[in-house]
Order: C-alpha cells, then structure tokens, then sequence
C-alpha cells in the first residue's frame, strides 16, 4: 500500500472511533412551554427574527406592520428590569430601516453594534448583512 493509501485508511479508522465513541449529543436543558408575548409586542401583521441585548432589557425584533418606513422594519421594546412587562415597540427609524425589507436584527454584547439582513439599494444581492453602530447605549 502507498502511504497515501495508508494515510486514507487511518483517517478513516480515526473517525470511525470518533464517531462511535462520542454518543448522541444531550442538552442538559428542557425549554417549558412557550408562552405568546401578547398585543404590546404582537400585531395583526407579522413579526418575528426577535433578539434581547445581553441584559435582557431591550428586545430588538423585525415587522410588516402599518406606519413603518419599509416592507419590513427594525422595533425595539424596552422594559426596566426583568420582572418587568415590555412597553410599546419603538421603530428604529429611516436612518436604520429603509423603503426596502429590513429583519433579524442581532445586537452585539456591548450593545453598541446592530446586525441585520436588508433588501435595500447598494447591495450585492437579493438581501445582504448590513450594520449601524452608535457611540453610547444611551445615544438614539
């Protein structure tokens, strides 16, 4: 045999072992039953792609609902603290959201930066990531 062959071979033995070995993957975690958020997040229309900031007290989220700027837009709600109800989305406004579709927006750990898909002119194809920062969490 080559030692190309050779190699071949116990790569493949490597992974077999691997694999056998390793068991079925568990979480260690059972999620409960899930729970509507109600009307003050909710609406007739759609809304969805939710994401919380790291302290659990924004909840950044996209929908089609009336009075936005675009096909879809970027909402925040915010609560005080964690016992708390949310209050009543925000819309992040025309200088995130767009006349096109803009969803699943996705908050960095420090919350200074924002990620989201867009449809939006300048990209190069049917949606592409887009980001928006800003200098303080207390800044607009």
């Amino acid at each position: 045999m080559s030692s190309k062959t050779n190699r071949k071979t116990c790569l493949i033995i490597v992974a077999a072992f691997l694999i056998a070995s390793c068991g079925n993957a568990n979480a260690d975690f059972t999620f409960g039953t899930p729970t509507n958020l109600g009307p003050t997040l909710n609406s007739s229309s759609g809304d969805g792609h939710a994401h919380t900031s790291a302290d659990d007290l924004s909840l950044y989220f996209s929908s089609d609902r009336p009075g936005g700027f675009g096909d879809w837009d970027l909402y925040v709600a915010t609560r005080e603290t964690t016992h708390d109800d949310w209050g009543p989305p925000v819309n992040l406004g025309p200088t995130v959201n767009s006349p096109r579709g803009d969803w699943g927006p996705n908050l960095s750990a420090d919350g200074l930066t924002l990620f989201f898909a867009s449809d939006r002119p300048g990209g190069y194809g049917s949606f592409d990531i887009w980001v928006t920062t800003r200098t303080t969490t207390d800044a607009d």
